[in-house]
């Protein structure tokens, strides 16, 4: 039998069922521990925690052209005031199986798609630990590959759409898919109301000679920051047939906050409808935490500016916090268009954040839409874990300069080490800025070595667009920054 190659990121999160299982023994079901980070009622406006204000990218030239309309899917009923207990009567209905409603795939050579959309029918109970297998025959009937998948909750009543990728490891074309649910999981008495579906919006699918994309808005029902949140896409064509799917990972979402995503899909045909189904995965569970353990991490500056398919940007915080550091602190960045439409995201880390210092993440979004010119670039970040900061130390930079090269723009500078040890792999940001303080471009790269108590030169391809005034570049500890031998 021929297997499916799958990719890294489906076997680090879709089929952990081990790590379910020993997150759900050391911390309990899912389902309570997501019931217990519903809010109570619904919010008069959405939380502003760490979501920065828009700031416009200075867009030179294209025009805005409307993406491929799709179909939106309908929008997540309003979520009402959680019952205190859950009705006597959900622990009496009989359980009743998962419901593999339809299935299909889109193919491109070994590049091959799929979609399944699964039913769970007990409107009081969800269903933790599901395992699905697919299995995909060529027209002969021959077997040509296999996908075993774990999904960790599906919440009570509700209707998922599950969306993967991966490659085949023969020339030979799918002819037909199909699916079962191997193991129905664990059910737990639940309602609703009590574990509300994600809302997804801006829903949008993209053509071009890069690839096919979807992109859209994930909305959090909880009270409770979630990281790595699987995102399941299944694409329809007009008769109703799935062409097509995909999925990514959202970094993280804040607590009732919202975050952009952009995926790849691969998709036979001409797309009428997108369903988007975010899941909890099993990362997400491992790394779930309580909004009121979220240190402050203050948004001081974002802003970047478009050049060609580029944009340079730059985000700055701070840790307001005075005796201890900030560490594994997250960002994400995205471009929209001006109808909302996400064109382009990019997520990373922050360094070490020092008490009561400023920490700076710069890079470029490449924009992949043949003829959309972005409106707006917005970036959301993610506080990480306080330690202890004794012995840490700033690292300093001098002659930060900005230079024009025939093919690229890179600014340069001297990292100065104040450690007595040679230190290797800083993190260094580059931002540049025109005559009235604006960031027009950014860029980020790594040190090698810097002697002890010494200085080492650092060069920074940056993206920008427009006449720089001024240069700034920083340095920070980094997770892969070694200090002396280690």
């Amino acid at each position: 039998m021929r297997s499916f190659h799958t990719s890294p990121h489906i076997l680090a999160a879709l089929s952990l069922t081990v790590l379910l299982t020993l997150f759900t023994s050391a911390c309990g079901s899912t389902t309570d521990r997501m019931a217990a980070a519903r809010p109570t009622q619904v919010p008069a406006t959405e939380g502003t925690t760490a979501i920065a204000r828009p700031t416009q990218a200075s867009a030179t030239g294209g025009s805005i052209n409307a993406a491929t309309a799709i179909a939106r899917p309908t929008e997540a009923p309003a979520a009402t005031v959680v019952p205190t207990t859950v009705p006597p009567t959900a622990t009496r209905e009989p359980l009743r199986a998962l419901v593999v409603k339809a299935s299909g795939f889109g193919q491109k050579g070994k590049s091959f798609s799929y979609g399944v959309v699964i039913e769970n029918p007990n409107t009081a109970a969800s269903l933790e630990g599901a395992a699905l297998q697919l299995v995909a025959y060529d027209e002969a009937g021959t077997m040509l590959g296999t996908e075993d998948s774990t999904i960790p909750l599906i919440p009570p009543g509700a209707t998922i759409h599950f969306g993967g990728s991966t490659f085949i490891d023969t020339d030979a074309p799918v002819s037909r898919v199909e699916v079962q649910v191997t193991d129905e999981g664990t059910a737990k008495a639940a309602t609703p109301e009590q574990i509300p579906p994600f809302s997804v919006s801006a829903i949008s699918f993209r053509e071009n000679a890069i690839g096919q994309h979807v992109s859209g808005i994930v909305s959090n029902p909880f009270a409770a920051p979630l990281t790595n949140l699987y995102v399941g896409v299944v694409v329809y064509d007009s008769a109703e047939k799935i062409i097509g799917g995909g999925f990514t990972f959202l970094d993280f979402l804040l607590p009732e906050g919202k975050s952009p995503f952009v995926t790849s899909v691969t998709v036979n045909g001409t797309p009428a409808r997108i369903e988007v189904s975010p899941i909890l995965s099993t990362l997400t569970l491992w790394g779930q935490r309580d909004k009121e353990k979220m240190p402050p991490l203050t948004m001081i500056e974002q802003g970047g500016s478009l050049n060609g398919s580029q944009i340079g940007y730059g985000i700055i915080v701070e840790n307001p916090h005075t005796t201890q550091a900030l560490t594994g602190s997250k960002y994400t960045i995205a471009a929209y268009a001006n109808d909302g439409t996400v064109l382009s995201v990019e997520s990373g880390y922050f360094g070490l954040i020092l008490p009561g210092s400023k920490a700076v993440r710069a890079g470029t979004l490449y924009i992949d839409s043949d003829g959309v010119s972005p409106d707006r670039v917005e970036a959301i970040i993610f506080p990480g874990s306080l330690e202890n900061a004794e012995g840490k130390l700033a690292f300093s930079i001098e002659g930060a300069t900005f230079v024009t090269g025939s093919y690229t723009s890179k600014t340069t500078g001297q990292i100065v080490n104040p450690y007595d040890k040679k230190v290797k792999n800083v993190q260094v940001n580059a931002i540049l800025r025109d005559a009235t303080g604006k960031i027009i471009g950014g860029g980020a790269a790594y040190s090698d070595t810097i002697p002890a108590k010494g200085k080492a030169a650092i060069e920074i391809s940056v993206a920008v667009s427009g006449e720089v005034a001024t240069t700034e570049l920083y340095a920070n500890e980094a997770g892969i920054t070694s200090i002396g031998d280690k």
